[in-house]
């Protein structure tokens, strides 16, 4: 095992993804805080390789939070260079040479806290976010961007699951901790699958890839 964040500095990741086009480009979020205040002093980011994990770069600072306030996954890429990053404080950020360096997209004042960001296959250059305002889609325009408002009959969304094949089906777990289908793209949601867990929290949520009717 190698460590991969400075010894007293980091808490931890909230998010790893892997490149679906190279597997040994990786990206982080690194957790820099203690409860949910950062860590004196300390503000870590986005974690980089290229080489299958041997070694790893800062390539972005920002102040991820506690993981109970992250969910899902918070980085999506798009294409052979491009990558989307879901950010805590800073808004949803973009890079076109595969997470070397980022820009902001979206701005936080727009967004606010975003907790899960996934390519929309419906919709070209368009990904949906997950955020403190709630279901967003967000469409690329190079140096601007369109935001559309999603997820009529949602309480609050935290984590979002798109078929692969029929972008028109959208899943989501709501803050009530259910399971929210949608048939139209994720213009309207209604509950598929109350969790029976009194007092229990869904966070996370996946496709499964050999038969997306399964989650």
């Amino acid at each position: 095992l190698r460590r991969l964040f400075p010894a007293g500095r980091n808490a931890g990741g909230v998010s790893i993804v892997v490149d679906p086009n190279d597997a040994n480009l990786v990206l982080v979020a690194g957790l820099a805080e203690n409860g949910w205040s950062p860590l004196v002093g300390n503000k870590d980011g986005i974690y980089r390789t290229t080489n299958g994990g041997d070694d790893w770069q800062l390539v972005q600072p920002e102040t991820y939070y506690h993981m109970a306030s992250t969910f899902g996954r918070l980085f999506a890429f798009a294409g052979v260079s491009t990558v989307y990053a879901a950010t805590h404080d800073t808004g949803m950020l973009k890079s076109v040479d595969r997470g070397a360096t980022w820009t902001n997209l979206v701005p936080h004042s727009v967004t606010g806290r975003i907790t899960h960001v996934e390519l929309d296959p419906g919709h070209d250059g368009s990904v949906l976010i997950a955020c403190a305002r709630g279901l967003r889609r967000v469409t690329d325009r190079g140096a601007t961007y369109e935001i559309t408002t999603l997820g009529a009959g949602l309480p609050s969304v935290k984590v979002t699951a798109v078929h692969p094949t029929n972008p028109a089906i959208v899943f989501a777990i709501g803050e009530d901790a259910n399971v929210y289908k949608s048939t139209n793209g994720g213009a309207n949601f209604s509950v598929n699958f109350t969790n029976p867990a009194a007092g229990k929290r869904a966070f996370q949520m996946t496709m499964s890839a050999a038969d997306p009717n399964y989650i």
